[in-house]
């Protein structure tokens, strides 16, 4: 699995990009070391209307958890995220949302999901749409 997955198009409308990607240190693709990384949701929007995206997170494997550094490490991540919609020179709105990582462990494959579920305004009226990132931790 990528450190960067796309939602696929047929699941979404026209005017919305979904990503989901680990940013691991320079040089270090795909890498949570100890000292952290983080997990971007990231949404385009090229409609008028903005777009609310419910985002949750799920640590699937052993090592890799959100919260960073702090003393109590989280295997889950709930949160929201409001794309604008496209302002007036037509560019396309943009929103994202980082979340903290640190590695608990060594492990070559560890796995994030993300569900993540989209409406137009203030409700989310999708099914969830599922998206995985694999990360390593040695």
């Amino acid at each position: 699995m990528p450190c960067v997955t796309r939602a696929p198009a047929h699941q979404l409308p026209t005017v919305l990009t979904l990503t989901s990607s680990i940013m691991s240190p320079p040089f270090r693709r795909c890498h949570v070391p100890v000292s952290g990384a983080k997990h971007r949701i990231t949404a385009y929007n090229s409609a008028l209307l903005p777009y609310l995206i419910v985002i949750h997170g799920d640590c699937e494997t052993e090592f890799i958890r959100y919260n960073g550094l702090s003393a109590s490490p989280e295997k889950t991540w709930d949160d929201k995220l409001v794309v604008p919609g496209r302002p007036g020179d037509g560019r396309r709105g943009k929103g994202s949302k980082p979340r903290d990582l640190t590695n608990q462990g060594k492990s070559e494959s560890e796995t994030i999901r993300s569900d993540l579920t989209w409406g137009v305004g203030k409700w989310p009226t999708s099914r969830p749409i599922v998206l995985y990132v694999c990360g390593r931790t040695v």
